[in-house]
């Protein structure tokens, strides 16, 4: 039983060699003809030129651009500071009690009498400066005992031109504040003021 089990495997193992030896053979003769079909490319060296490189010495700067030709603006009139505004100069009259505007006098100043002590000057409206616009604006208001303006009793009585410088005036006139008018020891209130202000552009 032992030897029939040697012969049967001496028997596949030369079977199997023989089976490798053929497969390898048949492998190279397969690779021959695959090598043969392979066409073969020459690779040709390439080579750059030489040259010499240029050295710069000498570097020539940009020509200078001209600037462009500007006109002189046209001459504006100018502005002047008063009190703490920037704007036109402003030439406000200040009135007596009731009667209208006057030359700038109070009449019969005395301990008792109505003083200015805050005078404002009014805003110059933008529109109406660069357009050049002048004028002048008539104010009335009411003061009370304290030498406060009351400011819903101010009222424009005349302007020229009308509806430009109301609006500043008012706002100005507002600010106002007045050492009271006095009789007989009582502070007293005064209706019917006026003050006019002027608006004037500098040359």
């Amino acid at each position: 039983m032992i030897i029939f089990r040697w012969l049967v495997s001496l028997v596949l193992a030369v079977g199997i060699t023989l089976g490798l030896f053929y497969f390898m053979q048949s492998l190279i003769d397969t690779g021959d003809r695959v090598s043969q079909k392979v066409a073969v490319v020459r690779v040709v060296d390439a080579t750059m030129p030489h040259f010499e490189p240029e050295l710069v010495t000498k570097i020539v700067p940009p020509q200078p651009i001209d600037p462009p030709a500007t006109e002189d603006p046209p001459p504006q009139r100018k502005a002047v500071v008063v009190g703490n505004s920037l704007g036109p100069v402003f030439k406000p009259t200040v009135t007596t009690g009731g009667t209208g505007p006057d030359t700038g006098q109070l009449d019969g100043m005395g301990d008792g009498d109505l003083l200015p002590l805050i005078i404002v000057s009014p805003q110059y409206p933008a529109r109406a400066a660069q357009r050049g616009i002048e004028g002048w604006c008539t104010v009335r208001f009411t003061i009370d005992a304290q030498g406060n303006v009351v400011e819903n009793s101010i009222v424009v009585v005349d302007a020229e031109p009308p509806d430009i410088f109301d609006r500043s005036s008012i706002r100005a006139a507002a600010r106002f504040k007045y050492k009271p008018q006095v009789v007989y020891g009582e502070a007293m209130p005064v209706y019917g003021k006026q003050y006019r202000f002027h608006y004037r552009l500098e040359d």
